[in-house]
């Protein structure tokens, strides 16, 4: 199998007790997702395995900034083992993002670039930073509420290997990143989180008996 990720759509499921997790992994595999983003080792079969992108979050002192994701040699070194690509912050705000993009670089590994702003993205375009495709993923600090399209169009205009991730919760968005360049669009907690699902509904008036 392939390690490029084919044009189409990703489901990330992090979090969940390791059977369940495996379980949803095949849920969207079936239903026709390109790879899975993931914090977790699956139990997938050939005939089941999509691109895995892995990753570990690591929790840092900085309130300003909830958790860096594989932002190290060591944390890379970690998921490395059962990922076809490693998910890597590549904010400017990582102290390690010059080492752990050399390590990446020296070792041969896909590398899904995680950045917030486009002035990470270019950042690392103007240091030369080793990256295999860039994601939006941490654009959510920004907008909470909606996905960051504007951010998707201004980088497919200079990088096509660009993932949009971040808020997509409608087919409305989903179709709107791919026309605007988005090579693949990731879709978490909007059809992976139980809890926000199950509210979404449970929230609903229900008026006076």
């Amino acid at each position: 199998m392939s390690d490029a990720i084919p044009r189409g759509v990703i489901v990330s499921i992090q979090g969940y007790h390791y059977k369940t997790m495996t379980e949803l992994a095949k849920d969207a595999i079936n239903a026709g997702c390109v790879a899975i983003r993931t914090d977790k080792r699956l139990c997938l079969s050939d005939e089941e395995k999509v691109p895995i992108i892995g990753l570990k979050k690591l929790q840092v002192e900085d309130v300003k900034i909830t958790a860096y994701i594989t932002p190290t040699p060591e944390a890379v070194q970690e998921v490395e083992p059962w990922s076809d690509l490693i998910a890597i912050d590549y904010r400017a705000s990582n102290p390690d993002l010059q080492r752990v993009s050399k390590y990446c670089r020296e070792h041969s590994l896909k590398v899904v670039a995680d950045i917030e702003t486009f002035d990470d993205f270019a950042n690392i375009r103007d240091r030369g930073y080793y990256y295999t495709y860039v994601a939006t993923t941490l654009s959510v600090f920004k907008l909470l509420f909606r996905p960051n399209l504007r951010l998707v169009e201004k980088i497919a205009q200079e990088e096509k290997r660009i993932i949009a991730e971040g808020n997509y919760t409608s087919r409305k968005d989903v179709r709107a990143a791919f026309e605007y360049g988005a090579h693949a669009v990731c879709i978490g907690s909007a059809i992976a989180n139980v809890y926000k699902l199950t509210k979404k509904y449970t929230s609903i008036p229900m008026g006076a008996m």
